[in-house]
């Protein structure tokens, strides 16, 4: 009896942290490197208009930065999909794939959500230096905004990667996934919100993490959450077999 327990107990554990942590973690670490350093035009640029009060430079730091990171987000998320789809090709080859297919449909929604991140950022702040502390209401309304922005992405870029539509269709879509799915886009969201303000608390330290481990473990627990809806509503993998048999083994 007791080794029966035993043995239920390690293959919980066992299960427990295959969900959390893929086999394939080192292959993610190494794409995560590529994404953040595809992120680091716009945290610059966004460090130097924080520092200087610039409006000016917010927004360069936002177009420019979005047009490069949009880009690496693509070749993360594709890397995540194909995990999760059991996918076995290497991972610089998928992030490479992804990175040339979706370049330019990535543009503009990178510079869209980094132009969000970057206003976001700098009014919070604003009001900050202004007030020296930042009201409830503005709080909230700056955490009810971004859960709303994280649910939108999370939805949004795994169509950018996977299908060829235009942005109106994908945003539609969205709207169409968010109702029958709430719940489950309501938990994606708030992790996701929960985990970019743990990097806030924890800045400067956070940097290391960010390197490592910021975009591709957030984004592998949000789509744990949100890929078996994601597939029974697009038909991923069904549609994906019809065409690339060998990316649903």
């Amino acid at each position: 009896m007791n080794r029966n327990n035993t043995e239920g107990e390690a293959n919980a554990l066992h299960l427990l942290v295959g969900n959390l942590l893929p086999q394939d973690w080192k292959s993610f670490v190494l794409a995560n490197f590529l994404t953040a350093l595809g992120a680091l035009p716009f945290g610059l640029g966004l460090a130097a208009a924080m520092l200087t009060r610039s409006f000016l430079i917010l927004m360069l730091a936002c177009v420019l930065g979005g047009a490069i990171f949009g880009p690496a987000l693509s070749g993360m998320v594709d890397c995540i999909l194909r995990s999760l789809r059991h996918c076995q090709d290497d991972w610089w080859c998928s992030y490479r794939k992804a990175w040339k297919q979706n370049w330019r449909e990535s543009l503009v929604p990178g510079i869209v959500l980094c132009l969000f991140v970057g206003f976001l950022v700098f009014m919070g702040l604003q009001v900050f230096w202004t007030s020296g502390t930042l009201p409830l209401g503005t709080a909230l309304c700056c955490l009810a905004s971004a859960l709303l922005a994280a649910i939108l992405f999370s939805v949004f870029w795994p169509q950018l990667v996977l299908f060829r539509q235009s942005h109106l269709s994908r945003l539609r879509n969205c709207l169409l996934f968010f109702f029958p799915n709430f719940l489950r886009c309501l938990a994606a969201g708030l992790l996701q919100v929960a985990w970019w303000v743990l990097m806030l608390v924890l800045y400067p330290g956070s940097l290391l993490l960010l390197l490592f481990l910021g975009f591709w473990l957030i984004l592998y627990w949000t789509y744990q959450i949100l890929y078996p809806a994601l597939n029974r509503v697009f038909q991923i993998e069904e549609k994906i077999a019809e065409t690339f048999p060998e990316q649903c083994m």
